[in-house]
């Protein structure tokens, strides 16, 4: 390992190598350091039935800028490496479809406009009301004094039920990552204006032909290596070395090393572990205390080849699996991942339980399909920042009063909605202050 190197990135996920990347590219050395055995963080390669596959489903969009632009540099390109769909929300239920709202690409506001009047399932008088909340927030003419529930906003703009249940709420799953009765008002009008009234393709869905893994982390770690930087897996960095409120080095298992950047890009949890002993992080720490991350769970399913969903993603109703994944575009034909947002009752719920009832609600949907040959259940503990009430105001700045430490993550204030890009964009900032503190 470089011990000279400047700027030290602690965790191999999407913010670590977002942030190592966009430092080597502008010719600064770093040294990213991961205590797992492989890169990848969340999205990191776990076998099923001898094929590599994701440990967490996480959907990639259109409107992830900062993502696209790290996809460029690596040379990850659409139509080869990965395909754009439109945004299509499907809920299926006991073999019939019961709502399809699809994003037509026109000029916003035109395209939810068109979604919802051609939209199966919900009464006239029901997309009326929520055509109109949306063209409330896009004439500025709703504004919350204080921030409270999703659900209490909706009941307050005059949403009804299956507009509620069937529009309203898959969207909270899948971009606020809780559920409405504990989502922010505020970040879900945010919400609505990203992906309704701004750039038609922000809501397009970004399938990956390949394991993440071999999409980003490899090339991520070939890239790195191949500018200079150095990638240490299996060594975990125990304590920082803070003198003075700035920044000396950092401690693993078996080494000690001088720094005078230091990047945390490690999971929440890790980073209030390295800053904990330190007085001068204790106000990022009351923050980070406060936040509340929702464990992500994607059970693998393997069927018969012939197994096919009607289109990519489909949403379902029951009371697990909030969409499922058919796995063919990464040449995986038969097999799907069923994801779901873990609600208390079932943290300690046994494997073989999860699987038995995603497996009923799948032959609820699709009573065509043949038996299934297989199944994996993969938790993923604190995956994604749960959107709560109040929790914009608990996101930490990427920099704080001690000198040379940065933060990069989805707890990370970046303006944009806590997600996948939004901790690419915290890492991007913190390398570009970096960059123009070296005089890059």
């Amino acid at each position: 390992m470089n011990e000279a190197a400047p700027v030290y990135i602690i965790g191999g996920g999407w913010s670590g190598l977002s942030a190592a990347i966009e430092l080597c590219r502008k010719k600064i050395p770093v040294t990213v350091i991961e205590a797992a055995k492989q890169l990848g963080g969340k999205s990191r390669r776990i076998a099923f039935d001898g094929m590599p596959v994701d440990q967490s489903q996480l959907m990639m969009f259109g409107g992830y800028s900062n993502l696209l632009s790290i996809f460029r540099t690596l040379k990850i390109r659409e139509n080869q490496d990965y395909e754009r769909i439109p945004f299509d929300l499907v809920l299926r239920r006991k073999r019939k479809t019961k709502f399809r709202f699809r994003l037509y690409g026109l000029p916003a506001p035109y395209g939810v406009r068109a979604g919802l009047y051609l939209a199966r399932g919900v009464p006239f008088q029901e997309k009326i009301r929520a055509l109109r909340l949306i063209d409330g927030i896009h004439r500025n003419r709703i504004v919350l004094d204080e921030d409270i529930s999703v659900s209490e906003f909706l009941m307050q703009q005059g949403q009804r039920d299956r507009v509620t249940r069937f529009f309203w709420r898959p969207l909270c799953r899948m971009f606020l990552h809780t559920e409405m009765n504990l989502a922010s008002a505020q970040l879900f009008i945010q919400l609505v204006s990203w992906l309704f009234l701004s750039d038609p393709a922000n809501g397009d869905v970004l399938l990956m032909r390949q394991d993440m893994s071999s999409i980003f982390s490899d090339r991520a770690m070939d890239y790195i290596e191949q500018k200079g930087g150095m990638i240490k897996l299996g060594h975990e960095v125990t304590a920082l070395d803070i003198n003075n409120d700035t920044i000396t080095g950092v401690k693993t298992d078996d080494a000690k090393f001088d720094a005078r950047h230091v990047i945390l890009a490690n999971a929440w949890d890790g980073v209030r572990r390295l800053l904990a002993p330190h007085t001068a992080a204790q106000p990022v720490l009351a923050k980070l205390d406060r936040l509340v991350f929702s464990k992500l769970t994607t059970v693998y399913v393997k069927y018969p080849s012939e197994t096919a969903l009607p289109m990519q993603i489909i949403h379902t109703m029951g009371a697990l699996g909030h969409w499922v994944l058919d796995q063919r575009v990464q040449g995986k034909s038969g097999t799907m991942a069923v994801c779901f947002l873990v609600k208390p009752q079932l943290h300690l719920a046994p494997d073989d339980k999860i699987c038995e009832e995603i497996c009923a609600q799948l032959s609820a949907s699709f009573p065509y399909w043949k038996a299934p040959l297989g199944y994996q259940v993969v938790h993923t503990p604190d995956a994604m920042l749960a959107n709560t009430v109040r929790s914009a105001s608990l996101l930490v700045a990427p920099s704080n009063i001690i000198s040379g430490l940065w933060l990069a993550g989805d707890f990370v204030d970046t303006r944009l909605l806590p997600s996948v890009e939004s901790a690419v964009c915290s890492a991007r900032e913190c390398a570009r202050q970096i960059s123009s503190q070296m005089g890059k």
